[in-house]
């Protein structure tokens, strides 16, 4: 399934950041077998605990240039990022990365679509 995603840092007003990204969506068990490969735990509730954050979004930030598969995001200093390599090497699209990472290990909500 591939989506539109609108990453946390467009959808703050004073950011001056707007844009999306189109992603490829992991399967629950992919992205159980995300968390297990980063090192991370996940309770009963469903809910993401222990392990070492930083290894985790570290890892998860790798995994996730095979699911950016289209960027287009204007940053405050008027930069188009066009690329996953553009988000790697742009403090604003580091950002977005990161934000990405997270919804690959707790999943992406239809409202952040």
């Amino acid at each position: 399934m591939q989506i539109t995603y609108i990453p946390d840092v467009c959808s703050e007003k004073d950011s001056g950041v707007t844009g999306s990204i189109e992603v490829k969506v992991p399967s629950l068990l992919t992205r159980y077998e995300y968390m297990d490969k980063a090192g991370m735990q996940i309770d009963m509730s469903g809910e993401v605990k222990g392990g070492n954050l930083i290894k985790a979004v570290k890892y998860l930030v790798g995994v996730a240039k095979d699911h950016v598969v289209s960027v287009d995001i204007k940053t405050a200093d008027a930069k188009h990022l066009k690329s996953y390599d553009d988000l790697m090497f742009d403090p604003t699209g580091q950002g977005v990365l990161q934000d990405v990472a997270m919804k690959l290990m707790s999943g992406f909500a239809p409202g952040n679509a």
